[in-house]
């Protein structure tokens, strides 16, 4: 199991939580497969495991020196162990269900159990269920054994709990997996229709076998709920619900906290496709979810269901700690385990791609530009632009101690690494004293309290005193110690800072509340299928990507240079002159040529009615007269969602306009109208059903 290092004596909130045993070798496998092999959080990040008795199991560190196992007299499977100042409670059986007194003197902290202190000696009451490890104290000073008895025992089977994990682990999971399959065929679609109709808890049969702790279905997505529909959202959608937990995933869980900063986004991308909100309410009351996606530029819905890895109450991967029963977070996480090939699969990636997989927009990095001194200020101009459009922009710290300068100094900063951090606004003071003018952004990451930042303008700083209007513009009282209209989970970086600990800048090109057309055509050697001839009567601005498609969502797309062309035929002019073609910048197109290797390249610019109409041309490059199959691609057009009567007719152009750099002209007796297949996605909805047409009309 992936887990991040934790401290060995990390603490648990609430309620004891159950942590599993790794299997006894002197157990059969089938019997030790009811139990995963999850590590407590006082023994994770420890590597490597032995047995420190005869009669214990593997499940301790080597090379520990202040490890120590000791057996209770009266009963020979209750096992006291501790580990620094960290004790705990091991129940070796696998059939009862022990209750066990234990007295400690020395100052602690109980972690579970009732507990009482009477002249400096500690009492707890600890539930110890079979195969289980459960965390009883922390920071224990010297502690010495009163006494350690086993008051009560009872039948496993008897114990709700126990029953109810036995219940979702996975044997249970493989013997629902094989009746659902039998009843469905192996097909998603009749298994779905077959749990709703029947109750039957739904399974999903494409999900990655792996071995990665208990598996449970959420406590609102299980029987004693059956009634109602799963918590999915809670009582709303924040950035700061989501936390990664026990995974390497850092850069995927930054990405759907960023997601999180348009809850109607996320709200979208669990649209049932069967049906209304009727209809995906009895799905989600078996365990059936929905997650729309785009892999290779193909849109793909992914069909999950609500088992997750759980170590004691709560999931053990990413999560609302305060709600472990919402499992939006939860769920986004394990769409992209499945597509992965599992949770162990998540340990390295980019931000950037999950988010392309989200919302299938194009993502561009920024890193170099963001690094240099030359281009400073005026990208902090950029990237205010793009904030004040509602671009998501995200920094991202270094991954690990060793690609950072000064780890030490990360860490004094308060400042994790590896972590992304999400834009979400700029303030300039043109009327500083001296010098420069002083640059500012807002940032937020999910992983920490913002109240942890030491830099030059944290909350508690003297700059805020020095600066009054910069606090007025940033909502920051002018004194310290007075509260401001900020919340905590965001705090302000001078921009000098920002390029001084972030060493990366990322950008996902999606417009805010925007139509998504994708239109389906070819390319017949260097001659496209379908060209797009846009009219609109008001300024707009729009966003146009160009995607080679393989022939399924599970083949690599094709690269090739690639082009998009934006056309304009101005007033009184008789010919389209080229006005723009893309770049590798799917923000900065520019006015040459410049074709791009790739499988895809985006363009997003604005119109202007004066200038138009306009013709969009897809090109890529291919030697004259070349045979081979046609390459299939999609065009993919954003336009605002209210306020436009953007219109567009389907074209097809002579190969005799289609020169790699020709003379930037088109004629528009050449354009032949054209039929394409075509879909549309309102704001935040998944794609609708093709359509067959020749063209698309105005927005509403």
């Amino acid at each position: 199991m992936g887990s991040s290092a934790s401290s060995p004596h990390a603490n648990a909130a609430g309620s004891p939580p159950l942590y599993v045993a790794l299997q006894d070798e002197r157990f059969p496998e089938a019997r030790s497969s009811d139990f995963a092999g999850v590590l407590p959080p006082m023994w994770q990040g420890l590597p490597e495991h032995h047995s420190p008795g005869s009669n214990a199991l593997r499940m301790f560190p080597l090379n520990v020196e202040d490890l120590s196992v000791k057996r209770c007299k009266a009963n020979a499977d209750i096992f006291l162990v501790t580990l620094g100042h960290t004790v705990g409670l091991y129940n070796r059986s696998r059939c009862e269900v022990a209750f066990v007194l234990l007295s400690m003197t020395g100052p602690v902290s109980v972690l579970c159990g009732t507990a009482k202190v009477e002249n400096n000696c500690t009492i707890a009451t600890v539930r110890c269920l079979p195969g289980a490890t459960v965390a009883v104290a922390t920071n224990v000073e010297a502690p010495a054994l009163v006494r350690l008895q086993v008051f009560a025992t009872h039948p496993a089977a008897a114990d709700p709990l126990l029953a109810a994990l036995l219940r979702d682990s996975p044997p249970q999971l493989t013997a629902l997996r094989a009746r659902l399959r039998e009843a469905s065929g192996g097909d998603a679609a009749a298994a779905v229709a077959h749990c709703v109709a029947s109750g039957t808890p739904f399974t999903d049969l494409a999900f990655p076998a792996q071995w990665t702790g208990v598996w449970r279905r959420s406590g609102r997505d299980g029987e004693a709920h059956r009634s109602a529909a799963p918590d999915l959202f809670g009582r709303g959608i924040s950035p700061m619900q989501v936390v990664q937990g026990d995974s390497g995933d850092s850069w995927l869980v930054g990405a759907i906290a960023a997601l999180a900063e348009s809850p109607a986004l996320v709200r979208g991308l669990f649209h049932s496709p069967n049906g209304g909100s009727d209809v995906a309410a009895r799905e989600r009351r078996v365990g059936v979810y929905h997650v729309h996606v785009f892999v290779r530029g193909w849109p793909l819905t992914l069909v999950l269901d609500g088992f997750l890895p759980y170590s004691g109450s709560a999931p053990t991967y990413c999560k609302n700690p305060n709600a472990p029963d919402v499992l939006w977070m939860a769920l986004l996480e394990k769409a992209c385990a499945k597509l992965s090939g599992g949770y162990d699969a998540l340990t390295a990636g980019d931000p950037l791609a999950a988010l392309e997989l989200f919302t299938g927009c194009p993502t561009y990095r920024y890193d170099t530009l963001f690094s240099s001194v030359a281009g400073s200020r005026l990208f902090f101009e950029r990237v205010t632009a793009l904030v004040e459009r509602g671009i998501l922009v995200l920094l991202n710290t270094p991954v690990t101690a060793e690609e950072a300068a000064d780890a030490l100094e990360y860490e004094q900063a308060g400042l994790p690494l590896g972590h992304t951090f999400v834009v979400l606004e700029t303030v300039v003071n043109a009327t500083a004293r001296v010098g420069e003018p002083i640059c500012l952004v807002r940032v937020r990451n999910c992983a920490g309290n913002a109240l942890q930042w030491r830099g030059k303008w944290r909350h508690d700083g003297v700059n805020w005193s020095r600066y009054p209007p910069l606090a007025v513009d940033c909502r920051r009282p002018a004194q310290p110690g007075k509260a401001g209209d900020e919340d905590h989970s965001s705090f302000w970086v001078s921009w000098m800072e920002a390029r001084r600990f972030f060493v990366g800048c990322g950008v996902c090109y999606r417009l805010p509340r925007s139509t998504r057309h994708r239109i389906s055509g070819r390319f017949d050697g260097a001659v496209p299928s379908v060209c797009l001839h846009l009219s609109d009567g008001a300024e707009v601005e729009v966003g146009f990507s160009l995607e080679l498609l393989a022939a399924d969502a599970d083949g690599a797309p094709p690269c090739r240079p690639i082009l998009l062309s934006l056309y304009q035929l101005g007033a009184g002019k008789a010919l389209f002159e080229v006005r723009l073609n893309s770049c590798d910048d799917p923000g900065i197109p520019c006015g040459d040529f410049t074709y791009v290797q790739h499988h895809r390249v985006s363009l997003f610019c604005g119109l202007l009615p004066e200038m138009g109409p306009y013709l969009l041309v897809p090109r890529v490059l291919a030697a004259p007269g070349a045979a081979g199959p046609p390459t299939p691609f999609a065009l993919t057009m954003w336009t605002p969602a209210a306020g436009s009567a953007l219109r567009s007719r389907f074209y097809t152009l002579p190969a005799s306009c289609l020169a790699p750099q020709g003379d930037g002209t088109i004629a528009p007796e050449v354009l032949q109208p054209t039929t394409a297949t075509y879909a549309v996605a309102a704001p935040d909805r998944p794609l609708g059903a093709e359509l067959q047409g020749a063209g698309l009309g105005p927005v509403d």
